[in-house]
């Protein structure tokens, strides 16, 4: 759908869409009105230049992240830094506890707190995502331990490629901030924790994300033009498709 009228000079032709996209069970996701129209830079060596607006690209990125939380035990059999990740939090255990939670068969459960979002900068794409990791310990009677609870605020770096006519993202974790929520064993500092966490949000959450990013969005193709040998760049928070 236009979002204004053509302007049309000599040299090109700005076109402003409006895009939907319709999600299974979930209706028509749409662009916000606050999205303001972009201003396309020269086109410079390019004959055509797509621009999206970060707010599509949220879009997308909500539509491919895991909904679900999921439970896994911590064992190497699911996790292979499992054994140093419960070294590390019997480190930071207050002594009296330490037997509890050394005795008991450690749990996790990973849920999304606050889905990807994007922010456009001159060197590329810094996606942030907020998950909580639980780790628990399942008492006899049913009822839980709840040894520690974090909310992790991670950063991920992104590689754009082109592949039969859609865009393809691989992201990768490139920093992980911790913030205690709750600890049952009365933990109180968990800076030690954050590459432990990392890496684990990187063996189970980030696998089932680039799965789903494997898909790629397409690129629509404007009077006819189709995409070959694009290039991405980034310039006042948009990204940029030359061809």
């Amino acid at each position: 759908m236009l979002g204004s009228l053509p302007v049309v000079s000599d040299g090109y032709t700005n076109i402003n869409l409006y895009i939907n996209v319709e999600v299974p069970g979930q209706g028509i996701l749409s662009i916000p009105d606050l999205a303001g129209s972009i201003n396309v830079p020269p086109l410079g060596n390019f004959k055509h230049v797509h621009a999206f607006h970060p707010a599509l690209i949220n879009i997308l990125l909500f539509i491919f992240a895991p909904k679900d939380s999921f439970e896994l035990p911590c064992t190497p059999d699911k996790f292979s830094g499992a054994d140093d990740l419960r070294n590390a939090i019997l480190l930071v255990v207050p002594l009296e506890n330490q037997a509890i939670v050394s005795a008991g068969v450690l749990n996790i459960r990973i849920s999304t707190e606050m889905y990807p979002e994007a922010v456009f900068g001159p060197n590329g794409i810094v996606i942030t995502v907020t998950a909580k990791i639980e780790f628990f310990i399942r008492n006899a009677d049913g009822s839980t331990y709840s040894v520690l609870v974090v909310r992790s605020r991670v950063a991920l770096g992104a590689v754009l490629s082109f592949v039969n006519g859609r865009v393809i993202f691989v992201v990768s974790i490139t920093g992980n901030a911790l913030e205690l929520i709750y600890s049952d064993a009365r933990i109180s500092d968990v800076s030690s924790l954050e590459s432990h966490c990392g890496k684990l949000l990187g063996e189970t959450v980030l696998p089932v994300f680039n799965s789903n990013l494997a898909f790629g969005f397409p690129i629509p193709s404007i009077f006819g033009a189709d995409l070959i040998n694009p290039t991405f760049f980034f310039i006042e928070g948009v990204l940029l498709v030359g061809f």
